[in-house]
């Protein structure tokens, strides 16, 4: 894969009309039992390599003109559930941590993986952890492949009802509400810290019941 130079991504910002544009990279990727096949894989924006006391080995966020390297690596790792000693993870190769972090203001999915050793039984040497912001145009490609209208709603929208809120309190645990006239549906974002920072909503009229 080619890829375009990444100052495009700003020329592309600064045209008349654009409200928020964003970039990624993607490679195809190919299965070993099927060599004929490919898959696309998508880029992360932030990756954080930590080592087995959780202190800061690498620090990448290619996309932010603001990075303040280690100091920021300390800021967003502050930001996760403590993670656990590596002796102690989850199954082998399965995430210890996936949830929503927020960092600079805007939310960002995010994992964590155990770097396993090459060979044997070894603990492992610490901890991958990479994530995609939330933005604008994540948001939208969300909207756009959705089969009914959705609004984006923060934590803070007066039209979010308090009584529907406080029952947001896990990340993307749906909450349906129905009235006699209407059904809604809430998928929230939550992040480690329990706050709510997202709400995905939809609303549909309630059909009428079935004559019997």
């Amino acid at each position: 894969v080619m890829q375009l130079p990444k100052r495009y991504i700003d020329d592309i910002r600064a045209v008349p009309g654009v409200k928020d544009a964003t970039w990624a990279n993607w490679f195809g990727g190919k299965h070993p039992a099927h060599p004929d096949e490919f898959f696309a894989n998508l880029a992360v924006d932030t990756v954080l390599i930590v080592d087995s006391k959780s202190r800061p080995v690498f620090w990448r966020r290619p996309n932010d003109p603001d990075n303040q390297g280690f100091a920021d690596a300390e800021l967003f790792l502050a930001q996760l559930p403590k993670l656990p000693p590596p002796r102690e993870r989850a199954a082998r190769g399965q995430p210890v941590f996936e949830g929503v972090v927020q960092f600079r203001g805007a939310p960002a999915l995010v994992s964590a993986l155990a770097i396993e050793p090459a060979t044997g039984d070894d603990a492992p040497r610490g901890y991958l952890i990479y994530g995609r912001a939330i933005d604008g145009a994540v948001t939208r490609r969300v909207l756009d492949g959705a089969p009914a209208g959705v609004d984006v709603m923060p934590a803070g929208d007066a039209l979010l009802p308090a009584e529907v809120r406080i029952r947001l309190d896990r990340s993307l645990q749906p909450l349906i509400v129905t009235d006699e006239q209407r059904i809604r549906g809430y998928l929230p974002l939550v992040d480690a810290q329990g706050r709510l920072v997202r709400v995905f909503a939809v609303s549909a009229a309630r059909p009428p019941p079935a004559p019997t």
